[in-house]
């Protein structure tokens, strides 16, 4: 026999006993990690908490206002160029209400007016003018 035939039977002998070794049938197969899994975990918990946010949370565009207060009756005066509308949230001094019924003044101002239980006075408030929630960009609804 020759050495380059010597050299192949040898060969397949060794991958023949690796092969059918039976201690080798016994070992499992690791295929990830346990850091991979918590890993993926972590982002699935992550993505559920965005889609929760998502469906439940709201995103507000708020106005800038002065609220003059006299005999807990406001007119509520917005900063810049936002309108109001009745029905509009409106947050002064940590006491949450709704406007009554809003116009423009003379000065194209959008004003409204609201009933706030406040003592009388001038304070600085906040018109929420839009309420949105983020699903609503995915889906496209509104």
């Amino acid at each position: 026999m020759s050495e380059k035939e010597q050299q192949q039977k040898i060969f397949r002998k060794k991958t023949l006993d690796r092969i059918s070794s039976p201690e080798q049938l016994t070992e499992t197969l690791r295929v990830t990690g346990v850091g991979i899994w918590a890993v993926l975990a972590a982002v699935i918990l992550f993505l559920a908490g965005l889609f929760a946010w998502a469906a439940i949370g709201t995103l507000e565009t708020k106005a800038e206002a002065k609220v003059v207060v006299q005999g807990n009756s406001a007119q509520v005066i917005t900063v810049g160029q936002q309108s109001m509308e009745a029905g509009m949230p409106l947050r002064v001094s940590e006491v949450e209400t709704k406007i009554i019924s809003a116009n423009t003044d003379e000065y194209g101002r959008s004003v409204g007016y609201a009933d706030v239980p406040l003592p009388d006075g001038i304070y600085d408030g906040t018109v929420v003018v839009e309420q949105t929630h983020p699903i609503e960009f995915l889906t496209g609804k509104k």
